[in-house]
C-alpha cells in the first residue's frame, strides 16, 4: 500500500534586533535618530513515501523596518521597509508565491512652506490578476518598481500649490504558459487652493500615460501593444451658508487618447456640478445636488481604461449626455439610528434616444457597541419608474458589518446583499 508522510515546522522570531543584538532599538549617531525593528521566520518541510520522490527544503524570510531623522523632524525623515521571501498580497487574490522587495520614503524640509518627499518600491517576483470575463482568472509574477516626487509651497496668504511626479513599470509572466508582458507608466499631477472673502477655491490639472505589451494568453493571437494618454483639468469652489450649511460648485474637464493594435479612441468629458446642504437642527439635514455631463459615452470609456481595460465597442464620439437630480433628507430619531429619504431625477440621451428614470428611497443605518466591538448594519430600498416603459421596479440592498480584537486578534466580517441597484446606464 502505497502512503507518504508530510512534515513542516515554522518558527518566528520576535523583534529581529531584540533577539541579535540586546541593546536599544533606538540608535543616535550624531545629527542621525534611527529606530530599528523587524521579524525573521523559517521553516522546514519534507515529503517522503513509497509512491513519491522524497525531498525536503528550507525557508527563511522576514522583514525590518528602518526609521528616524536626520538633524530635526522637521528637516529630514526617512522610512525604508524591507521584506524577504514574504506574500505581499492576502487570499482574494490567489497568492500562491513569496515577494521580496523594498519600499523607501523620505521627507524633506517638513516643518518649512516648502515641504518635499522622495519615494521609490522595487518588488521581486510580485503578483497580479488579469480578471477575463468568461475565463478563470490569470495570475501573473514577476518584478516591478516605481518613483515618486512630490513637492508643496504653503506660505500664507498666497494660494498653495503642490506638484508631483511617478514613474513606474515592470516586466511578468503569466503562470501556467511562456506568456510575457511588459508594462509602464508616468503622471504629473499639480494642485493649488486659496481662500478669498470665505470662498474656498480650488484647480488641479493632471497628465499620465501607460504603455502595456499584452502576452497572447490575454488576447487570443499573437502579443499586442495598447498605448494610453489622459489630461485633466477643473476648478471648484465652496461657501458657508447659513444654518450650518455649504454650498459647492466644479467644473472638470478630460480627455484620452488610446490606441490598441491600430484601433483607436480619442476623446473628452465635460462634467459640472453644484451641490448645497443646511444643517437646521442636529438631528436633521437637507441637501440637494445636480451634475451635468457632455459625453455619456465617454464617461463609460473612461471607467472601461480606469480599470485597465480595452475600451471596445463604444463610439466616445456619438453625441450623448446626461444630467442628475439629487435630494435627500436624514434625520436622526436616536442615538444609533440614522435614517434618509431621496428623489433622483436622471436624464440621458445616447444612441439617438431620450432615456429617464424618477427613483424615490428610504433607508437607515444602525450602529452600536456590541461585546467590546462594534456592529454596523443597512438597508436601503430604492423605487424606480422609467419613462420609456412606464415600469416600476424595485431595488434593494443590505449591508452589515462587525469588528472586535479578541486576545490580540483583529477579527471582522461583513455581510452585503443588492438587487437592481443604480447603474451608469439608467437603462
Amino acid at each position: 500500500m502505497a502512503g507518504s508522510v508530510k512534515c513542516a515546522l515554522f518558527l518566528l522570531a520576535g523583534p529581529l534586533l531584540a533577539s541579535a543584538w540586546p541593546a536599544a532599538a533606538q540608535v543616535k549617531l550624531g545629527e542621525t535618530s534611527t529606530n530599528l525593528n523587524g521579524t525573521v521566520s523559517f521553516g522546514y518541510s519534507a515529503d517522503y513515501g513509497s509512491a513519491i520522490s522524497s525531498d525536503h527544503n528550507w525557508d527563511i524570510g522576514g522583514s525590518a523596518n528602518m526609521s528616524g531623522y536626520f538633524y530635526s523632524p522637521k528637516f529630514l525623515t526617512y522610512n525604508a521597509n524591507f521584506y524577504l521571501n514574504q506574500s505581499r498580497a492576502n487570499s482574494n487574490f490567489q497568492s500562491i508565491s513569496n515577494t521580496s522587495g523594498v519600499s523607501l520614503t523620505s521627507n524633506i524640509f517638513g516643518g518649512s512652506h516648502f515641504p518635499g518627499a522622495i519615494s521609490y518600491t522595487k518588488a521581486i517576483d510580485a503578483e497580479g490578476n488579469y480578471d477575463v470575463p468568461g475565463l478563470a482568472n490569470y495570475v501573473t509574477h514577476g518584478n516591478n518598481d516605481s518613483i515618486g516626487i512630490n513637492w508643496s509651497e504653503s506660505i500664507p496668504n498666497v494660494p498653495t500649490l503642490t506638484a508631483g511626479f511617478q514613474k513606474g513599470g515592470g516586466q511578468y509572466s503569466v503562470y501556467g504558459t511562456n506568456d510575457e508582458g511588459t508594462t509602464s507608466y508616468h503622471s504629473l499631477n499639480l494642485n493649488s487652493g486659496y481662500t478669498l472673502a470665505g470662498f474656498s477655491m480650488g484647480g488641479y490639472y493632471n497628465k499620465g500615460g501607460n504603455q502595456s505589451l499584452l502576452p497572447e494568453v490575454l488576447t487570443g493571437a499573437t502579443s499586442a501593444q495598447t498605448e494610453t494618454t489622459t489630461d485633466a483639468y477643473g476648478f471648484n469652489v465652496s461657501h458657508r451658508l447659513p444654518l450650518h450649511g455649504s454650498f459647492a460648485a466644479n467644473a472638470n474637464r478630460s480627455a484620452w487618447d488610446t490606441n490598441f493594435e491600430g484601433t483607436g479612441s480619442t476623446g473628452a468629458i465635460e462634467v459640472t456640478g453644484v451641490s448645497a446642504g443646511l444643517h437646521p437642527t442636529a438631528k436633521l439635514s437637507v441637501s440637494g445636488s445636480a451634475s451635468y455631463s457632455d459625453n455619456l459615452n465617454g464617461q463609460l470609456v473612461e471607467a472601461i481604461l480606469g480599470a485597465g481595460g480595452i475600451p471596445t465597442g463604444v463610439n466616445s464620439n456619438q453625441k450623448s449626455n446626461s444630467l442628475d437630480l439629487l435630494g435627500v433628507v436624514a434625520y436622526t430619531p436616536a442615538k444609533n439610528l440614522q435614517t434618509n429619504a431621496s428623489v433622483e431625477r436622471r436624464a440621458q440621451y445616447y444612441e439617438g434616444t431620450n432615456y429617464g428614470v424618477n427613483s424615490y428611497g428610504a433607508g437607515g443605518t444602525y450602529t452600536r457597541a456590541l461585546f467590546e466591538g462594534s456592529l454596523s448594519a443597512s438597508v436601503e430600498f430604492a423605487e424606480n419608474v422609467s419613462d420609456q416603459s412606464g415600469e416600476d421596479n424595485l431595488g434593494f440592498s443590505v449591508n452589515e458589518n462587525y469588528s472586535n480584537q479578541v486576545f490580540g486578534w483583529h477579527l471582522h466580517e461583513s455581510v452585503g446583499y443588492s438587487q437592481n441597484v443604480e447603474t451608469l446606464l439608467v437603462t
